[in-house]
């Protein structure tokens, strides 16, 4: 079965889900790709910010995919990228205090604290967000989980891959006048996509073209339960139960 039927077939499903795991993927591929092209242009200038923005390019992806994606889900995995991201969101909010307080030292005068205010309460919502799927009161595959976890990667991508001191360089592939990077769009959407399948009531639903079976996870039985028969709704691509 080729990729092309597998779109197709998951474009049938007219899940929500699917379509974050689709914009997950891609803010990956986006995110190795940005910052690989800032190594290429940019590595023997700034060795240092090249190093971090390459092992972002690593610990960030696989933060997402490693809840995403049934091949990259190992917990250790998901925990050292999991910290990662937190450590770099950290230093963010640590630079962007100590530039506020250098400037009140320097001047007498306390400088707006909505930026530092708006990261940290931004960062403090991260922080309890992106724990949730270590959590084992519900799974991985809640679509609640899902859009809390995505809402959070994307402010740590936001504040941590894009943040201080190693902010995106103004390269010629992606000025730095733009402000934003395919990624953080990308993880955005993927946010939006989960809130509305919440919203709307949808499960969740494996994405055949990203190598799942494009169905439902079946509900439980309790012991002394079984269905008289089922069969895989090839239409839906679900699993069906009567």
């Amino acid at each position: 079965m080729d990729i092309r039927s597998n779109i197709r077939k998951d474009l049938a499903l007219r899940n929500a889900t699917v379509y974050g795991q689709w914009l997950c993927v891609l803010g990956a591929i986006s995110c190795v790709l940005m910052r690989i092209s800032w190594a290429i242009e940019f590595g023997l200038s700034e060795k240092t910010a090249t190093a971090i923005r390459l092992v972002d390019a690593i610990f960030f992806p696989l933060c997402a995919l490693s809840v995403e994606l049934h091949a990259f889900r190992w917990r250790r995995m998901l925990g050292i990228s999991f910290l990662w991201c937190l450590g770099r969101t950290a230093l963010d909010l640590k630079t962007t205090w100590d530039e506020d307080g250098a400037e009140f030292l320097r001047t007498g005068v306390m400088p707006p604290s909505w930026r530092s205010i708006a990261r940290g309460l931004a960062e403090l919502a991260m922080f309890f967000w992106l724990l949730f799927p270590l959590s084992k009161r519900e799974g991985v595959y809640s679509v609640r989980i899902r859009a809390l976890f995505h809402t959070a990667f994307t402010a740590a991508f936001i504040f941590g891959a894009r943040g201080l001191p190693f902010v995106p360089p103004d390269s010629k592939l992606w000025p730095a006048a733009l402000r934003f990077e395919p990624a953080e769009v990308f993880s955005g959407l993927a946010s939006l996509m989960y809130w509305v399948a919440l919203c709307t009531g949808q499960d969740y639903v494996f994405s055949r073209t990203l190598g799942g079976p494009g169905v439902e996870m079946m509900t439980l039985l309790m012991d002394g339960q079984a269905p008289e028969y089922d069969f895989l709704g090839q239409a839906e691509g679900r699993i069906m139960l009567s």
